[in-house]
């Protein structure tokens, strides 16, 4: 696609905020800023429209950016009746940190007040925002999306619509955010497992770097198999993964370590061969997990 300049308002310059201004920024797009906090603003002196109310800072573009720390935050300035009518007939671009539900909702009010709505979810830090790395999600109405996608898609090369259910992107971003919190509490009970053991953290974090390419290719079959349901398969069952784990759950009492992570893991999978997925593959937990449809 290719690249268009355009005109983008950014509320909220917090630390993610601050961020995504930058990236419009140097991709080359005109753009406005507003923050509650004056002083905020200053950092955008000579690179950006400095606004100095959220109506003024709405009035000047047609695709309006907003990243503060709530949806709730974010109507309590979107709710004023000069906001609303510099908003109406443009285009909202929500990227507060929220729910699916918040997305659902953000859209019911959009639609009350004459405003067009996307809804969308950063998956990096802000550092990963500057280095142009992150990774984005929108959801919404395809055409609405597709008229600002020319500038949308500057900010990163992981620029994805993941669907028109409002609600898509935010429950996509808690899936995501769940693989990552549940990796790094694995992570940090395995630490205290090194700690205990003597050995160098080092070896640790550098193995799990090492062992990347195994979750992306376990990830990749993962979703075969429970796209397809079948879980069939020659790599490792469930009945192998339970008596490997249970290789943690001894060294994690020997050394008199919090068993909550271990156990919960290993009854997990325990319930899925109880279920009749014991000589299945890993795949085969959705099945303890799935809503009937």
């Amino acid at each position: 696609m290719a690249k268009t300049v355009g005109n983008v308002t950014c509320l909220g310059l917090g630390l993610m905020g601050s961020a995504l201004a930058r990236c419009f920024v140097r991709n080359g797009h005109n753009v406005t800023v507003w923050n509650r906090d004056p002083e905020k603003r200053k950092a955008f002196e000579g690179s950006a429209a400095i606004a100095a109310s959220p109506a003024e800072a709405i009035a000047a573009s047609d695709m309006i950016v907003i990243s503060v720390s709530t949806y709730t935050d974010a109507t309590a300035f979107l709710n004023a009746p000069e906001v609303l009518e510099a908003a109406r007939g443009k285009t909202l671009v929500q990227l507060s940190s929220g729910s699916a539900p918040d997305a659902r909702a953000g859209e019911a009010w959009a639609q009350g007040h004459g405003i067009e709505y996307l809804d969308g979810c950063v998956l990096g830090y802000p550092s990963d925002v500057d280095a142009d790395r992150c990774v984005y999600f929108f959801s919404g109405p395809q055409a609405l999306y597709d008229r600002h996608a020319s500038v949308i898609e500057t900010m990163s090369p992981a620029v994805k619509f993941v669907g028109q259910p409002i609600g898509c992107a935010k429950a996509l971003d808690s899936a995501l955010l769940e693989v990552f919190y549940a990796t790094f509490l694995g992570a940090a009970h395995a630490a205290s497992i090194c700690q205990a053991e003597g050995i160098a953290l080092d070896h640790l974090f550098g193995g799990i770097v090492g062992i990347l390419p195994w979750i992306g290719s376990t990830a990749e079959l993962t979703n075969q198999q429970i796209t397809r349901r079948d879980y069939t398969g020659v790599q490792a069952t469930n009945d192998v993964h339970v008596g490997a784990q249970e290789h943690i759950v001894t060294v994690t009492r020997e050394n008199g370590l919090d068993m909550a992570v271990p156990e919960f893991i290993i009854e997990r999978y325990k319930t899925a061969i109880a279920q009749g997925h014991g000589g299945e593959e890993i795949g085969a937990l959705f099945e303890i997990y799935r809503k009937e449809t």
